[in-house]
């Protein structure tokens, strides 16, 4: 009876130990996954005359754009903020560059406006600049950054306030169609809910940080 205890007890032992290293490589493997991913992610900054953007018809349109790219697409948006100069977004690349993409979509939202609008001196928009995101740190930084550009370019007090930007999605507030917010989120801790007030924590953070400058 004692050797079948002691059997058991080995057995049990050998059983929680394979569970750890399950657990742990499956751990790995999520986290090799998010590592690979961030190599694909990239900041594509669109700049304009004020005469455009300023225009809130215009910024939604732009957006409409990049929804209409998303579905034809199925590239996810992150993150972005629309202001009255320039348009930023945040998106998984999936290897590929998206360059031809965007100078289509910019193409697109001259297009709505057929003999109205074209990219003249007065009326233009075009990619300014690519920044590649390698780090989840920089996504998280990133972000921050532009959920509080309204803040501190004077447009809202709070992040929330403003519209052309995908921070109230985040907090259940308008879903833009095209954002998937649960990448950024897992960044921060695999609970929804934790990830969301941590999330909120260092956007109050990162707003004081605004207001002192």
């Amino acid at each position: 009876m004692k050797i079948n205890d002691t059997y058991c007890f080995n057995m049990l032992k050998k059983r929680c130990r394979y569970d750890t290293l399950l657990k742990r490589g499956c751990a790995q493997k999520e986290a090799a996954k998010r590592e690979k991913r961030m190599s694909y992610i990239c900041c594509y900054e669109l700049k304009g005359t004020k005469c455009l953007l300023a225009d809130e018809r215009n910024k939604k349109h732009l957006l409409d754009e990049l929804l209409q790219m998303h579905g034809e697409k199925n590239w996810p948006v992150y993150v972005f903020c629309v202001t009255d100069e320039n348009a930023y977004v945040i998106t998984d690349t999936g290897g590929d560059t998206l360059e031809k993409e965007v100078q289509r979509t910019i193409g697109l939202f001259y297009g709505r406006y057929e003999g109205y609008l074209r990219p003249e001196k007065d009326n233009f928009l075009h990619l300014e600049r690519i920044r590649t995101i390698s780090r989840k740190e920089e996504l998280i930084e990133v972000c921050l950054e532009l959920h509080c550009l309204p803040v501190q370019m004077g447009y809202a007090h709070r992040p929330g306030d403003y519209w052309w930007s995908s921070y109230r999605t985040y907090f259940g507030g308008y879903a833009w169609p095209m954002l998937d917010c649960s990448v950024l989120l897992q960044l921060l801790s695999e609970d929804t809910e934790k990830a969301l007030s941590e999330f909120r924590r260092l956007h109050k953070s990162k707003k004081r940080i605004h207001s002192k400058q």
